[in-house]
């Protein structure tokens, strides 16, 4: 935010997402925006899934991203479900850093620096398999793919 009060646009759209809102309006409205079907769908799904939506990106700005992708984990349009694959990944990454600078090594923890990114790799092969995937998550994808050294 414009004013340094990421921690008050957190607090307020934790409360969004809490109230109980009609949807229908700005469903149609958004819906009517777009003209070929496959938008159309999306732009439904979108507004279904837009509080939960605004309330991860405001996570993800202040860098609580394993709570992010939590709220995220059952995302049906395209947007929801590339921020939710984009906070898994930083989360690992995230992760991986925090353990490298850590003197005594991580405990308990698995040396396996690449986890994350395999477990993230067959995720969106599965979801490849059942639907197209937009570009953002392509680009993730080879991300992805560059990091564990596929390509």
């Amino acid at each position: 935010s414009d004013r340094c009060l990421g921690k008050t646009h957190l607090w307020l759209s934790e409360l969004l997402m809490e109230l109980p809102q009609s949807r229908s309006e700005k469903t149609r409205q958004s819906v009517q925006a777009m003209s070929d079907k496959k938008s159309e769908s999306e732009a439904l799904l979108f507004a279904n899934e837009e509080d939960r939506f605004r309330f991860a990106n405001s996570l993800v700005l202040q860098r609580q991203f394993i709570r992010a992708s939590h709220i995220l984990r059952n995302a049906k349009s395209d947007k929801v479900y590339f921020l939710y694959c984009y906070a898994k990944y930083l989360a690992g990454e995230k992760r991986v850093d925090d353990n490298a600078a850590d003197p005594m090594g991580s405990v308990g923890l698995s040396a396996d620096k690449s986890a994350h990114l395999r477990e993230l790799l067959s995720e969106l092969k599965e979801t490849e398999k059942q639907r197209e995937l937009d570009g953002f998550l392509l680009y993730l994808y080879g991300v992805i793919l560059k990091k564990l050294e596929f390509g």
